[in-house]
């Protein structure tokens, strides 16, 4: 449904990502972009930056944050555990801003989550299939990447809500553990509650229809037969030993359920003990980025304005011959220029202390 280029933004001077929107219903393009108002400033979730108009087609591109960063095998390959669940919690961090919220992302998977490289942080992003949570309202069940499918939504279970976010969490991470991406993989909806039987077994399967009195189709019952349930522990020959663990494969045994109303929501995910090593430095990492972002961000801003008024002199100077104008404005400029690089680059307490000062004293001068 759509395509993302790479552009850069000549005013602000950053590199930027433009999600073109093919033509679909405009009831599902003005809802993602409302979506991805609703959740700006969120941690975890790619930044929408502006709504633009194609003057062709007259439909709308998506401007957000642009992230550097690598094909997700590649990354998470070069993980520690510690890092690997940070990575993880943050995953969590930033699905708990969106349910609580009131938005369903259903879409997660590895491909929907950047991470920068640089800076590790973590950004859900495409929330093209995502909408807003309203109890007893039936939702679509032909949402969400086949291989990350819940349950509910193979067996036609319209009433489903948040949770479906974490049984596709669930499958990212033993997927990413266990080294078998996808962790489900299937090559239609039948095989794909196959897969899933194969794994947490049919009994269980046949409590939960029973429970919430879906009506499944016979020949995919038939299709599924009956199966034992597995022990986590017998992907481990195949996994990663640094990753595996008792707490991991608890976590697992309370996010891959059939019954989507006793997973862990993703608040209590990140109550897990598997956390408990990351969780405090995450939180202070994600306190101190949401204290350092807003005063950063009115720098950033006031620089711009000065940036756009020292551009104005110079060609005012030039203009009119006025070159030592001019060539003192350049100066000024380059100054300006070298405090932005600094701040949107690799922010520090001393990059930020020395654009403070010099903004101080270039209004003292320039009242």
């Amino acid at each position: 449904f759509s395509e993302v280029f790479k552009a850069f933004d000549k005013e602000n001077e950053e590199y930027v990502s433009i999600k073109h929107l093919k033509p679909v219903r405009r009831e599902k393009i003005r809802r993602e972009i409302l979506i991805m108002q609703d959740l700006k400033g969120g941690p975890s979730i790619l930044p929408i930056l502006d709504v633009v108009r194609d003057e062709e087609t007259d439909s709308p591109n998506i401007v957000t944050k642009w992230v550097n960063t690598i094909p997700y095998r590649e990354y998470y390959k070069g993980l520690n555990d510690y890092q690997f669940r940070s990575c993880m919690y943050k995953i969590l961090v930033g699905l708990d801003y969106a349910h609580s919220h009131g938005i369903m992302h259903r879409d997660l998977k590895p491909q929907n989550v950047l991470v920068d490289v640089k800076t590790n942080d973590v950004y859900i992003i495409d929330w093209g299939l995502a909408d807003f949570y309203i109890p007893d309202k039936k939702f679509n069940v032909r949402v969400s990447t086949r291989n990350y499918k819940g349950p509910e939504l193979l067996t036609n279970n319209y009433h489903y809500d948040y949770s479906v976010d974490i049984w596709s969490f669930g499958c990212m991470l033993a997927a990413l553990v266990f080294n078998k991406c996808p962790f489900f993989r299937a090559h239609g909806n039948v095989d794909q509650l196959c897969k899933i039987v194969d794994v947490l077994g049919s009994e269980d399967l046949l409590k939960y229809i029973h429970a919430y009195q879906l009506e499944v189709d016979p020949e995919m019952m038939d299709e599924v037969g009956t199966r034992r349930k597995r022990d986590w522990s017998e992907f481990a020959a195949a996994g990663r030993n640094d990753l595996i663990c008792i707490e991991l494969y608890d976590l697992l045994d309370n996010v891959l359920i059939y019954d989507h109303q006793k997973r862990f929501t993703a608040k209590e995910c990140m109550q897990h003990p598997y956390f408990d090593k990351v969780r405090e430095d995450v939180e202070k990492e994600l306190k101190s980025r949401n204290q350092s972002d807003s005063p950063i961000q009115g720098l950033v801003k006031a620089l711009e304005g000065i940036k756009r008024e020292l551009k104005a002199k110079v060609e005012d100077g030039v203009e009119n011959d006025h070159f030592k104008v001019a060539s003192t404005a350049c100066d000024t400029l380059d100054t300006v220029q070298h405090h932005l690089d600094s701040l949107r680059q690799n922010p520090t307490a001393e990059s930020v202390q020395a654009a403070q000062a010099y903004l101080k004293v270039y209004n003292e001068l320039f009242p």
